[in-house]
């Protein structure tokens, strides 16, 4: 179930990835952003069928990102003032939290416990790929500023916990549209080339939901 699973995910990110490309004219998606959007399927999937071995292989793959918290950059909110209503959703890509919920449901098989073992010895490889945990809440919108060090390519990526559908912007310092993912669905992309390095950008994650999402939103070379 896991391996058609698995081929189903590659398969999305890949559609997903190539119609985007298309859409805005721009670079094909990271690798970065692919990888974590299939972590983020396998998430969403192990939690929803109880799949101890969905968890452990989006944990495998997070660690392979070198996802990694960005305590620095913060969001301002439009609105704090949401009726929160509990959410069965279970979302996170948390590596640890992730193989923790893992071992749990895998009910003693050994094989499994053997796997989530070896995942959490594993040391985080390639280059830092910071991330931002938020709760963006109810009809209202997140925003961002970010300093770009040096001309190039770069991309803004967002994953939401599968509530509401999520839509995300991305405006320069003089308020100009660089791109926009308003799919419905609460993932979004955007690569989109700086050369102008004095410029902040401005990144919006609007949520069109009666719910709050709790997202993951990441950016990078791309």
């Amino acid at each position: 179930m896991i391996r058609k699973f698995l081929m189903a995910a590659i398969l999305m990110v890949s559609v997903t990835a190539g119609a985007m490309a298309q859409e805005k004219d721009t670079v094909r998606m990271s690798e970065q952003a692919k990888a974590l959007q299939l972590a983020s399927d396998l998430v969403k999937y192990g939690y929803a069928n109880n799949s101890a071995s969905s968890l452990i292989e989006a944990a495998k793959i997070i660690k392979e990102t070198g996802f990694k918290a960005n305590n620095d950059l913060k969001a301002e909110h439009s609105s704090t003032d949401n009726s929160v209503q509990p959410k069965t959703t279970q979302f996170t890509l948390d590596a640890d939290k992730l193989l923790t919920d893992a071992t749990k449901l895998a009910a003693g098989d050994k094989n499994l416990l053997a796997l989530a073992e070896t995942v959490k010895k594993t040391a985080t490889r390639g280059s830092r790929l910071d991330y931002v945990y938020e709760r963006v809440y109810s009809r209202s919108t997140d925003s961002y500023s970010i300093d770009f060090n040096s001309p190039g390519w770069y991309y803004v990526y967002l994953t939401g916990d599968g509530t509401t559908d999520l839509d995300l912007y991305l405006y320069d310092c003089n308020g100009n549209s660089r791109g926009s993912d308003t799919r419905s669905t609460d993932y979004g992309y955007i690569s989109f080339y700086v050369s102008n390095t004095y410029c902040k950008y401005q990144v919006k994650i609007k949520n069109l939901g009666g719910v709050y999402n709790d997202y993951y939103f990441s950016y990078g070379r791309q």
